[in-house]
């Protein structure tokens, strides 16, 4: 449970950054239920452009497993093995669900690129 003092405090931060083009970015559904903390700031600021094209867009193509690996991996950064305990997953199979959604989020950012080139 969330106290009105956070939630206050949260968007306060958030007019700020704002104002700077920036805003809290929490990627992850253990983030989004998660109190506000002032501490882990500096991690959950992103620029809100790149926020919208270069994370949210492209993990659309991903199925949910596939997001919560990445997720695990690349903005909590944990280890494998830890993303395999925590999303009760093999190691192998964490590799796996990685390797898939690299791949298809390569796929996703070459055809954008690719058409972005032909409105040239």
């Amino acid at each position: 449970m969330v106290d009105e003092a956070t939630i206050e405090l949260e968007k306060y931060y958030q007019k700020i950054l704002s104002q700077e083009g920036l805003g809290i970015y929490r990627a992850n559904p253990w983030e989004k239920s998660r109190p506000f903390n002032p501490e882990e700031l500096e991690r959950l600021v992103l620029p809100e452009k790149m926020q919208r094209l270069d994370i949210h867009l492209p993990l659309q193509v991903l199925t949910e497993r596939e997001q919560e690996v990445i997720f695990c991996l690349f903005y909590d950064q944990i280890s494998e093995r830890e993303t395999a305990i925590k999303l009760n997953l093999s190691r192998s199979s964490v590799r796996t669900y990685r390797d898939r959604a690299l791949r298809k989020l390569r796929r996703k950012i070459e055809k954008a690129e690719g058409e972005r080139r032909r409105k040239r």
